[in-house]
């Protein structure tokens, strides 16, 4: 099992994240609804079926903020028919990394401008379809 720290971790997502410096980096979990299967002869505990589809979650990232990229930001937020290709390289030992890849949507960009601190925001990407 390798085990490492998050230093050297990356995000790609559409033109929104290429200009931005990570800071941190957040996944929700992948989460699998349950289906009841109980039926009038069942007796104490219920009887559930997986369900065959998962939720892959969102990702959240906290980066520095850079007020010029409004424009880039906005378009994303605004794109509402083509999920954008979202890919996080996970450092996985010494030199090796490990990438994980889904589609998403930009779903949230909030800012954080405090006296006398770093420009801060994170952005949530709503993921959609199959985690690879």
């Amino acid at each position: 099992m390798a085990r490492d720290i998050a230093d050297g971790a990356t995000v790609s997502f559409g033109s929104v994240f290429t200009s931005l410096k990570l800071a941190s980096i957040s996944h929700s979990g992948m989460t699998r609804n349950t289906v009841d299967a109980s039926h009038l002869g069942t007796s104490g505990g219920k009887d559930f079926l997986g369900s065959s589809m998962y939720d892959p979650g969102e990702v959240s990232c906290e980066v520095h903020f850079d007020p010029s990229l409004r424009t880039t930001i906005v378009g994303a937020m605004t794109n509402d028919s083509t999920a954008q290709a979202l890919t996080i390289t996970y450092p996985n030992g010494g030199t090796a990394t490990t990438a994980w890849s889904a589609y998403g949507y930009l779903t949230g960009f909030e800012v954080t401008a405090t006296k006398e601190e770093l420009m801060t925001a994170t952005a949530t990407v709503k993921l959609s379809g199959n985690i690879g």
